[in-house]
Order: structure tokens, then sequence, then C-alpha cells
């Protein structure tokens, strides 16, 4: 429900999320942002039992979203594949969980490998175009 005023005078069912003001300000962010209150736990019901997890990941710095050579071909692994991490995938800068974070895949996105690999892990294209590595462990061939 999106009403500026001091309170939320909708009364309907299904409130979930009231947006009180669309001139908010936030540390960082230049301009205006929309300023809303939750009344769901959206994240629990995201996933529905599943463990968050351990600890928050930092999104790459500019300089380390470069990702890293892969290093063999096997043209088997070629193919799209789909996202089976419940809680996402991280696509990575390298064939390592030390290497930096490029993306938070979702659960069922589809991801494409030409056959480069380390190891493990496949050398994907995502959906928005971001190449990097993803292990196979949770990628299911469609």
């Amino acid at each position: 429900m999106a009403q500026y005023y001091k309170e939320c005078e909708y009364t309907g069912a299904n409130l979930d999320i009231w947006q009180y003001t669309s001139k908010g300000s936030v540390p960082g962010v230049s301009g205006n942002v929309d300023m809303n209150e939750c009344y769901r736990d959206f994240p629990a019901e995201i996933l529905d039992g599943a463990e968050p997890a351990e600890k928050p990941v930092t999104p790459a710095e500019p300089a380390e979203m470069v990702a890293d050579y892969a290093a063999g071909f096997d043209e088997t692994k070629a193919g799209t594949y789909k996202v089976t991490a419940n809680s996402g995938l991280n696509l990575r800068a390298g064939a390592s969980t030390d290497r930096a974070v490029l993306e938070i895949l979702v659960n069922g996105s589809i991801v494409t490998c030409y056959g480069y690999h380390t190891g493990e892990w496949l050398y994907v294209k995502a959906p928005s175009g971001t190449v990097g590595f993803c292990h196979g462990d949770y990628l299911v061939r469609v």
C-alpha cells in the first residue's frame, strides 16, 4: 500500500508493506528513496525452513569483478544448467569459496556452460550476462 501520510489508514485485508514516503534518504544513496514498513517476515517465507547462510556475502569490489580463466575444457560439460541451491548460489570470480562473489543466482536460475571448468567448478554465464564459476554440486543439467 502506497499512502504518503503519518500513519497507514488502509483497513483492508493483506496489508504486507506500507510505503509511507517516496522522499526518504539513506546514507550512501543520492536522491530520494521509497521508505516502507513491512509487516511480514518475507525472508523466513522464502527460505521455507532452510537455514540461512552462515555469514552474509560481501559483493565483489570492482577490481575483483573479472573472473579467472578456466583450467580446462571438456565438451561433455557444455550445456544448460539449473541452479539447485535453495538459498541461492554464489557466482564467483574463481574456482574457490575464497574468490569474490560476483552475483548470487537464485534457485531455479538457468546458466550456460560452454565446457570450460576448473575441477568441479564450472565456468558459466549467468542470465545477467556475468561470467564466473559455480560449483557443480549445485547445478543440474536441463
